[in-house]
């Protein structure tokens, strides 16, 4: 995974169905749950990477 952000703990979001950003918040949990308030229906994957990939219907 290669992006501009600094980290090296970021997290990447899916959107449409080709589109993505790598971002790396400054509390990645608390974004999370932020979003997840915001649309109930958002996939978080953590499954096969140890990397967030957030996906948005």
């Amino acid at each position: 995974m290669s992006s501009p952000a600094l980290s090296m703990d970021r997290i990447e979001i899916q959107y449409n169905k080709w589109h993505s950003i790598i971002i790396s918040p400054k509390d990645k949990n608390q974004f999370i749950n932020q979003l997840m308030e915001l649309n109930p229906d958002i996939n978080v994957d953590d499954a096969y990477t140890n990397k967030e990939k957030i996906n948005i219907i």
